[in-house]
């Protein structure tokens, strides 16, 4: 029974939402990941199914019905915008389109599991929270793909004043405040031609995950075992300015859980259980291993390599010492570090 109605809710909340495409013109949203998944979409009719997803579309479709109340024949919903280069054609959709006399709006419509924060923000009135402090740290594909819009934006309306915002409902958070918010946020720069053009390249010359792990966390066809996955290609960044962004909250982040250890080692003098997890300054038995007896006594074990490892901080000067031969297997590994 509840299989059902989740099912009929997931129907409902989609109903209505169907994007077409011009021939052989390529999505902004499957521009920015993996251009396989733009192509097995096209074959397979499977749809990413999850709860924002279906958040979103419910979102999508009040903002809708109010603003075509307030704009009326001013407002147009899923907007084309269709651009033309190198050859290659590329064909986006805005969520809210609102035409004045002399300016244009375009609205990106977002409802996330959450909104990150870097401070709080002031000036709430009713839940609405207009983010003209800059505090909202955005989902990089989001943000990219509003710097699009407003750039297809000034292409098609040369003589016009351009506006593009990301309209977000959501949980806002920063360190300790959760707050559910309606955020308006305004993308106040456009994406440069030259990094357009980039994309565009990239997704019809390099068919490989746009970020690591996107086939085992985010591709439906990969779950469904339709696409084996790529290995993702590590290479430089192009948007350093949202690298030292996000990297300076990661510090700061850091810093703060350090800080927040520190009170927490203050105020536990002995434990404390929770969930069945105990915590705080717990006692335990340690045992320091006599290395020079084990040696002597390896001999008497059958299979003494199952408990044995090398310090990762002496491998170098062991095969110095004991020679290259001693090196079972040597390979690259891509690994996460901050």
């Amino acid at each position: 029974m509840w299989q059902e109605i989740v099912e009929r809710l997931r129907q409902s909340a989609k109903e209505g939402r169907e994007l077409s495409y011009q021939e052989n013109a390529i999505g902004i949203t499957a521009l920015l990941h993996c251009p396989l998944k733009w192509e097995l979409s096209k074959a397979y009719d499977i749809r990413a199914e999850a709860v924002e997803i279906d958040d979103g579309y419910v979102w999508e479709r009040q903002v809708k019905d109010v603003m075509r109340g307030i704009f009326g024949d001013s407002f147009m919903e899923e907007k084309d915008l269709i651009y033309e280069v190198d050859g290659y054609v590329l064909h986006g959709h805005l969520d809210v389109f609102v035409e004045k006399e002399d300016e244009v709006i375009g609205i990106e419509l977002k409802a996330p599991k959450f909104i990150q924060l870097r401070g709080i923000p002031s000036n709430v009135n009713k839940g609405l929270y207009i983010d003209e402090e800059g505090i909202v740290l955005h989902n990089p594909v989001y943000l990219t793909q509003a710097m699009i819009q407003r750039l297809l934006l000034e292409k098609l309306y040369p003589h016009k004043k351009v506006r593009q915002f990301i309209f977000y409902k959501g949980l806002a958070r920063y360190r300790s405040y959760n707050a559910k918010l309606y955020i308006v946020s305004e993308i106040k720069e456009s994406i440069k031609e030259e990094e357009l053009r980039r994309l565009i390249k990239a997704f019809h010359e390099d068919k490989r995950p746009r970020y690591p792990e996107e086939c085992q966390k985010y591709c439906v066809f990969y779950q469904e075992g339709i696409c084996d996955g790529i290995p993702y290609r590590l290479e430089e960044t192009v948007r350093h300015d949202l690298v030292f962004d996000y990297l300076k909250e990661y510090r700061r982040l850091q810093g703060e859980l350090k800080t927040i250890e520190a009170y927490l080692k203050k105020l536990l003098r002995g434990t404390i259980t929770i969930n069945g997890k105990t915590m705080g300054w717990v006692k335990r038995t340690i045992k320091e291993i006599d290395i020079n007896k084990v040696l002597e006594r390896l001999h008497t074990l059958e299979t003494p390599q199952e408990y044995l490892s090398v310090k990762w901080q002496k491998k170098e000067e062991l095969i110095q010492a004991l020679g290259q031969d001693i090196v079972k297997e040597e390979k690259e590994i891509i690994e996460w570090k901050i």
